[in-house]
């Protein structure tokens, strides 16, 4: 199993759609800090996004984008077009998703598809704290990479009345989502974080060697010989890469896999310690603590709380 497919199968990512814009200019909607993954699909015409501290970015029709809800930003048809609260466009009615939110002046339509990807983890920043404010996915790209047809598919769901089509239509935001993410951990540059580092054949080596066998007891000089580099030159090259020294890296994840796995009753303690590669009960409960300021029984029975 790869390193991203490790990592989204602990995620068990879900997409809620929450509404179908029909937008005629000029308009302009508000979006504010939320902490959940929001994305927007560009189903027809054209609008801009503008995020705090960012340049406008100038989208068209099968553009889309995914906003990790660290910033505030405005969706309008043009820099400038005074905007209302998102909550405010929605109100307090529960709409279908075949039935759109008409809004605007009565000139150049735009239509917009709008969502919350939730996660059920009891960890989510472990993955989105790797993700940047902003992944952009323009049509072309999209082509090139093979998965246009779900975003046109997911274009025409949320037009449709049938029964289904809001199960459906979840299902095929999660499939944009997992390509969105997919398209920036593989894009070239030096972005930082171990989901960026994946581009990075050395780097990404050893994630998949710590992936693939968590309970081992790596060092640093094994793992340098998985990615082919010295000693001292990967653990530099890894530290730049992903952020964090390899063994760093390995117990962060180590940690995330406890919580998951301490979420679920049946797992006894010294389970989920062997798993892990921790040799006793009382060897992975203070690694669990130091990282966490809570012992592993403490942290199961304050998840079990509604």
């Amino acid at each position: 199993m790869d390193v991203l497919t490790d990592v989204l199968s602990t995620m068990r990512a879900s997409s809620v759609l929450y509404g179908r814009i029909e937008a005629s200019a000029p308009w302009g909607i508000a979006f504010e800090v939320h902490h959940a993954l929001k994305f927007c699909l560009v189903s027809q015409g054209k609008c801009c996004l503008v995020m705090e501290g960012s340049a406008p970015q100038f989208l068209s029709e099968g553009d889309f984008f995914l906003t990790t809800g660290g910033a505030r930003y405005t969706v309008c048809d043009a820099p400038g077009s005074s905007s209302r609260p998102l909550m405010e466009v929605f109100g307090e009615e529960r709409r279908g998703v075949s039935q759109a939110i008409q809004m605007g002046g009565g000139g150049a339509n735009t239509t917009l598809v709008n969502g919350i990807l939730t996660f059920d983890t009891p960890d989510e920043a472990y993955f989105l704290d790797a993700l940047p404010p902003l992944i952009l996915i323009r049509r072309d790209q999209a082509l090139r990479l093979g998965f246009a047809v779900y975003m046109e598919r997911l274009s025409v769901e949320v037009e449709d009345p049938s029964p289904g089509a809001q199960l459906v239509a979840n299902w095929l935001g999660g499939i944009v989502f997992v390509h969105a993410v997919r398209a920036y951990a593989g894009s070239d540059g030096q972005r930082p974080g171990w989901l960026g580092a994946l581009s990075d054949p050395r780097v990404a080596a050893a994630l998949h060697a710590m992936h693939q066998r968590v309970a081992h007891r790596w060092t640093v000089q094994e793992l340098a010989w998985v990615a082919g580099m010295s000693r001292s030159g990967f653990a530099e090259w890894f530290k730049a890469r992903v952020g964090k020294p390899p063994l760093e890296y390995l117990s962060a994840w180590r940690m995330h896999l406890a919580k998951r796995l301490l979420h679920q009753d049946k797992e006894k303690l010294s389970s989920v310690a062997s798993q892990l590669g921790y040799d006793s009960d009382t060897a992975f409960s203070k690694a669990f603590k130091s990282r966490t300021g809570a012992t592993p029984t403490e942290y199961r029975t304050s998840v079990r709380v509604p």
